[in-house]
């Protein structure tokens, strides 16, 4: 029965001489590392140790010989394929009858998932701090422009320039810090599910010049040298066009903020099949390609280098990607290193094409010749105008005096007779 338990538990279970010969190895210790029993059995238990961890074998075997039990030691082993495995160890002697220290029992637990849960955790916390920092700092930043235009106008009666420049500072230091609580209020919403898109038929080319509009000043005051290239013909999508030119102005701004003054930003769009493909590309500072993979997490700003903030939170990028999501598109980004320029790529379903109204297509059938038209509609044709001049809607009747006036038809004796071929009858 014993047995039997050790060879199906999930965990590696292990035993070993002092010397650290594996006397025993269960089938959790052949998924875990990929030996067999054959392969590992008689061989040293370094087998599974990476070389920089050799050391820990003496330690565990120096506490086993004095009778020593190790509990929940946390290292890393090596699986046949080159893997590093994160496991935590539980060690027990082995007694012989005679209550010696034979061996040892060994139980190895794979903590690869929970250990990279911690990290990741471990990462956010970090990420969440240093947001919390620069939230503090960009919310900051305006006030003391605020505070000062205040003190100036109250200090005497402002002068038409003095008013003027005060409330253009106010004004602007005001829709800054809104434009900081949109975007912190938009991830919000779109983390719970509480964001809702207006669609309708979207034009790109419009969506793109919106975005170059709400960009403008900022690429300008950077001196930047912006390309715009639009599609030959209407690239429709369905789409919010409110958020799709969010995301455009997001991947904008955020060009013109990580290019150095004078650079130059390309946007253009496209029809690739049954996609539509906007490209937003610079020759700024570029991507470390240890930060590309994450690129779209929230707060990545704030990992960037203190010289290079140019304001914001860092969730500009996350809203692009998780918009996008939402209009059932994606995007990528692509960078060749720092100093060589970004590029962001927006992957978007075309909309399908329209039917045309049913009233067009009457219109374009009648107004073929009849003799374009065939057999089948010439018979309807002639159908409906006979129902119509048989049941009084085409009449020379005199015109009804009251409600309960009806016509009755009367089939003409020859054709000669069809002009005049109702009887009225009250």
């Amino acid at each position: 029965m014993l047995a039997a338990i050790v060879e199906s538990s999930d965990d590696a279970i292990i035993s070993k001489t002092l010397d650290g010969i594996i006397t025993s190895w269960n089938a959790g210790a052949r998924r875990l590392f990929g030996y067999t029993a054959e392969e590992a059995i008689g061989q040293p238990v370094t087998l599974i140790i990476p070389a920089d961890r050799r050391d820990e074998e003496a330690m565990i075997l120096g506490r086993l010989r004095h009778g020593e039990a190790i509990d929940h030691y946390e290292t890393i082993r090596q699986a046949k394929d080159g893997r590093l495995i994160d496991i935590s160890l539980t060690i027990s002697p082995i007694r012989n009858e005679a209550g010696q220290i034979v061996g040892a029992s060994k139980v190895a637990r794979d903590v690869s998932a929970q250990k990279r849960i911690l990290r990741e955790l471990e990462e956010a916390d970090v990420r969440k701090t240093e947001f919390l920092a620069l939230l503090a700092h960009e919310l900051r930043n305006p006030l003391g422009p605020i505070r000062h235009a205040v003190k100036v106008l109250r200090a005497r009666a402002p002068s038409p320039e003095e008013l003027q420049w005060a409330t253009s500072i106010i004004d602007r230091q005001t829709e800054h810090m809104t434009r900081l609580v949109e975007d912190l209020l938009d991830v919000s919403r779109i983390t719970r599910g509480k964001i809702e898109l207006r669609r309708e038929r979207v034009d790109l080319s419009a969506t793109l010049k919106a975005a170059v509009e709400a960009s403008g000043a900022l690429i300008d005051k950077a001196h930047h040298t912006l390309k715009v290239s639009l599609p030959h013909e209407p690239l429709m999508v369905d789409g919010d066009p409110t958020r799709l030119t969010q995301v455009i102005t997001n991947l904008l701004d955020n060009s013109a903020k990580y290019t150095d003054p004078g650079g130059k930003i390309w946007l253009s769009a496209e029809r690739d099949g049954e996609t539509a493909v906007i490209r937003v590309k610079d020759n700024g500072i570029g991507i470390a390609p240890d930060v590309l993979p994450r690129i779209f997490d929230m707060f990545t700003q704030a990992q960037l280098p203190l010289e290079r903030s140019q304001g914001g939170l860092g969730v500009g990028l996350s809203l692009v990607d998780q918009l996008v999501k939402l209009h059932g598109g994606s995007v990528a980004a692509y960078s060749a290193g720092p100093g060589m320029g970004s590029e962001f790529t927006i992957r978007l379903p075309v909309a399908a094409k329209l039917r045309k109204p049913p009233t067009k297509l009457r219109k374009n059938l009648i107004a073929k010749p009849i003799a374009e038209s065939s057999w089948w509609t010439i018979t309807a044709i002639r159908r409906t105008v006979w129902r119509c001049f048989w049941g009084c809607l085409v009449t020379r009747c005199k015109p009804p005096t009251m409600a309960t006036r009806r016509c009755a038809p009367r089939r003409p004796s020859s054709p000669r007779s069809r002009s005049s071929t109702s009887d009225c009858q009250e």
